[in-house]
C-alpha cells in the first residue's frame, strides 16, 4: 500500500465515522491492499458477548456474518485473544493457535473452515466498560498468514482507526434525528422508538418507554435495544441489517428490505410484537437526519385489543382511508356503517376496499379479514 492509498483509506475511516459515507468503502480498499477473503469491523458488549453491530466486506458468503452473529462469534477463540490484547497490539492467530488445536476446536472445524476462512489478524481499537470494537484482516484456506510488514501496516491502519472509531461512538451518543420527526413520532399513541444499525435507541417515546421499563421481553440495556436472550439480540441485528440502512458494508449486500418483523417471547411467555421500518433520508425528505434508521412499533399483545390502522398502513402499504375501512371491517361493521361513521358515500368505501383488497393480495372481504386476524396482537 502506497502512502497515497493509506491516506485515502485513512480518509475513507474518518468519512464513515461522521456518517458521510458507508464503512465499507475503507474497509473494501483494506482487503484489496491486503488481498484478504474479507476484512469487518464489529463492537461487542462486554457484559453479553452479544454483537452490538457489524461491518463487513469481502467475497465470503453473506450468510457466513449472519452465522456468526447468531451463533459462532460466542465460541470464536479469536475473539477471546482480541479482547485479551490491549487497544492498539495486533494478534494473529497463528501465533497462539497452532494445527492441533485448529484441527480439534469447534469454531474453526464447524464455522471457519467450512466457509473457507483459516487465518486472521486484527486489534482492539476501542474499549470502555460497555463495549470492545474489534476489527479483523481475514485470509482464505490455502493461503498464508500476513506477514512481518503486513502486520506492521494493519497497526499503522488501526492506529488512525481507534480514533476513527471514537469519533463513530461518540458521533451516535449525541447525535438526534431531525425535531420535525420527534414531534411527529411524540404525539404517536403507539409505542415508537427509532434506532441506529448498531441497536442504539436514537429515540423512544412515553408508550416505548413503557414498554421498555416493564422490561419483560425487550430492555434498553446501557442504550442498546435488547432482547429477553442472546439470540434475540441476534436477530434484532440481522433485522437492522435486512434494512441495509449502511449500504456496500455488509456481505452480500443484496436489495434491502423495507419492513421486518420479529416475535419475541421470554422464558415466562411473555410476548411482544416487533416491526421495523427502514427510515431512509431520500425517503423522508429528511424528517429524521441525514442518516439512514429503523422505525420500530412494539405491540403488546395483553394490552392491544384492537387492530393498529396505523399498522395495517404500513404493513401493505395501504393509504391511511384504507387501512381504517380494513380495520372497521375486521371488526364486524358494515359498509353503510363505515361511509356513515367516516362521513364519506358508500361508494367512496367501495372502492377504498377494493384497492386495500389489491394491495393485500386477496378477493374476497372474508381474506381481508384473515389477513388482519394474523397480525399483532395476535402473536398464535
Amino acid at each position: 500500500m502506497t502512502d497515497a492509498e493509506f491516506d485515502e483509506v485513512v480518509v475513507d475511516f474518518y468519512k464513515a465515522a461522521m456518517g458521510e459515507q458507508p464503512w465499507g468503502i475503507g474497509l473494501g480498499k483494506v482487503r484489496h491492499a491486503m488481498s484478504a477473503q474479507a476484512v469487518n469491523l464489529y463492537g461487542a458488549v462486554k457484559q453479553t458477548r452479544s454483537v452490538a453491530f457489524s461491518f463487513e466486506v469481502g467475497e465470503a458468503r453473506p450468510e457466513a456474518a449472519l452465522d456468526f452473529i447468531r451463533e459462532y462469534h460466542q465460541i470464536d477463540p479469536r475473539a477471546a485473544l482480541g479482547m485479551s490484547l490491549p487497544v492498539g497490539q495486533v494478534g494473529s492467530c497463528h501465533r497462539h493457535f497452532d494445527d492441533e488445536f485448529v484441527a480439534q476446536d469447534r469454531f474453526y472445524q464447524e464455522f471457519l473452515i467450512p466457509y473457507g476462512g483459516r487465518y486472521s489478524s486484527g486489534m482492539k481499537v476501542y474499549e470502555d466498560d460497555e463495549q470492545a470494537v474489534i476489527w479483523g484482516i481475514h485470509r482464505p484456506l490455502g493461503a498464508q498468514p500476513l506477514n512481518d510488514a503486513e502486520e506492521a501496516l494493519v497497526e499503522r491502519l488501526g492506529l488512525q482507526l481507534q480514533n476513527a472509531v471514537t469519533t463513530f461512538l461518540a458521533q451516535r451518543k449525541v447525535a438526534q434525528p431531525a425535531s420535525v420527526g420527534i414531534e411527529l413520532l411524540q404525539r404517536m399513541p403507539q409505542p415508537l422508538m427509532l434506532l441506529d444499525e448498531t441497536r442504539r435507541i436514537v429515540f423512544c417515546n412515553e408508550p416505548a418507554r413503557g414498554l421498555l421499563e416493564a422490561g419483560q421481553v425487550l430492555a434498553d440495556r446501557a442504550g442498546l435495544l435488547s432482547g429477553p436472550t442472546l439470540a434475540d439480540d441476534a436477530q434484532l441485528l440481522i433485522a437492522l441489517r435486512t434494512l441495509g440502512l449502511s449500504a456496500r458494508s455488509y456481505l452480500g449486500n443484496g436489495p434491502a428490505s423495507d419492513k421486518v418483523f420479529l416475535r419475541l417471547q421470554n422464558s415466562s411467555g411473555a410476548r411482544l410484537g416487533v416491526y421495523l421500518y427502514a427510515m431512509r433520508p431520500s425517503h423522508t425528505m429528511g424528517a429524521f437526519g441525514p442518516n439512514g434508521l429503523a422505525l420500530v412499533m412494539l405491540h403488546d399483545p395483553q394490552h392491544e385489543t384492537r387492530r393498529d390502522p396505523f399498522v395495517v398502513a404500513a404493513t401493505w402499504g395501504l393509504t391511511p382511508a384504507e387501512a381504517k375501512v380494513a380495520v372497521a371491517l375486521q371488526q364486524g361493521h358494515s359498509g353503510a356503517e363505515i361511509a356513515l361513521a367516516h362521513g364519506v358515500s358508500q361508494n367512496t368505501v367501495r372502492t377504498q376496499i377494493q384497492h386495500a383488497m389489491e394491495k393485500m393480495g386477496v378477493t374476497r372481504q372474508a381474506e381481508l379479514v384473515g389477513l388482519l386476524a394474523s397480525l399483532p396482537p395476535a402473536l398464535s
